[in-house]
């Protein structure tokens, strides 16, 4: 059961009473009010999730093409060594029979400690 509230107006000092369907009408304006209110916060976050979204996919473009390029220099670098090498190896075979039988002594010597 709905109350009767009595209100007093700041300009005249005279008394106004609220019927039940002012009341109604002021809760269903409420409700309204927070319905609306809602749509909107909704909207917020929904266009908020998207620009996150736009955002974390560029920064993963971004790390994908910095990969790509570190992993084309590491190639890179390994095919210049792997070049290298070989052309040492073919300039001085004999010191590169001995180096590599000296390594795998050492390794050997290493790995039974």
């Amino acid at each position: 059961m709905a109350e009767v509230t009595e209100k007093t107006g700041k300009t005249n000092g005279s008394k106004s009473v609220d019927t039940p369907g002012d009341i109604e009408a002021q809760l269903e304006a409420i409700r309204a009010d927070v319905t609306a209110l809602s749509s909107m916060m909704g909207a917020f976050f929904k266009d908020k999730v998207h620009e996150f979204e736009a955002t974390a996919g560029a920064a993963a473009d971004e790390a994908t093409a910095k990969a790509k390029q570190a992993r084309k220099y590491v190639e890179e670098s390994v095919e210049q060594a792997e070049k290298a090498l070989d052309h040492r190896v073919k300039e001085n075979p004999l010191q590169s029979l001995a180096m590599a039988f000296g390594l795998g002594v050492l390794v050997a010597y290493l790995m039974r400690r």
